[in-house]
């Protein structure tokens, strides 16, 4: 069970925006005792979220690094995790970072270099910040919880989303095991449900399948589409909770 009334060190990758900027946001209004690190390539974007969260919570010590996390290596992310390193009574990470690749036909996924840089910025970097921190916090922190922004594309087939699909379903699985292996660290897989960010109006815009994409438009069109702060609450609400298995995949309507 995550405490928010205890003394927090939250990592936020993909903060500058979208649900990565609404769960820092969350976790400020709600943990007076905090430091967090946002982490993302925009650097004006990151502090414009800084702003926001010390308007929400002057007291949260707040560290930003602009980072590409397509090209990251282990040493700049435990350089990260070492520089904020001090006792708390809860560690958590959330791996939110993320892009949905190329949106094309499986058969047209030829470019080895677009292939290659999106594992890096999916599902490598992932890995490396969250060795990282769990070497850097597991002394450190009483009480570890690692949070995966997960999607349902990596579990369900959605036409010219396989690139995306891939990403997504190989984080799945890795962090199912992290979870069978680190016994002290509670994994939770979370998937948002369907949420108004950049990546729908990216999917409605470039997908080619027009099935796809009308059943994008429809969900914005007919406001049946989450908010960012609806689906924020909700994950927050299932770590304070914490009634899942270290591991679970959990989606937004498994919890109506």
């Amino acid at each position: 069970m995550f405490n928010l009334e205890k003394s927090t060190l939250a990592v936020v990758t993909g903060a500058s925006q979208g649900i990565g900027r609404t769960i820092a946001l969350s976790i400020a209004e709600k943990v007076k005792n905090l430091t967090i690190i946002l982490i993302a390539r925009n650097e004006e974007a990151l502090k414009q979220t800084k702003r926001l969260i010390e308007k929400a919570n002057g007291g949260a010590e707040v560290k930003i690094y602009a980072r590409d996390l397509s090209s990251i290596e282990i040493d700049e992310c435990t350089s990260i995790m070492k520089e904020n390193v001090k006792e708390f009574e809860n560690g958590v990470i959330f791996h939110n970072a993320g892009s949905l690749g190329c949106l094309d036909r499986t058969i047209n996924l030829t470019d080895t270099k677009v292939w290659k840089q999106f594992f890096h910025l999916n599902v490598i970097s992932a890995s490396l910040l969250n060795s990282s921190f769990i070497h850097e916090m597991r002394y450190n922190a009483k009480n570890l919880f690692v949070v995966n922004i997960s999607s349902l594309c990596g579990i369900q087939a959605f036409k010219n989303m396989a690139m995306y699909g891939a990403g997504k379903a190989a984080r799945n699985l890795f962090f199912k095991v992290l979870a069978e292996e680190e016994t002290d660290v509670k994994v939770l897989n979370y998937c948002p449900g369907p949420v108004d960010t950049n990546m729908v109006t990216q999917v409605i815009g470039d997908v080619k399948d027009s099935e796809v994409r009308s059943m994008f438009k429809g969900m914005r069109d007919n406001k049946t589409i989450l908010s960012t702060e609806v689906t924020v609450d909700k994950l927050l609400g299932i770590l304070q909770a914490g009634d899942y298995k270290s591991g679970d995949v959990i989606d937004f309507y498994d919890r109506i």
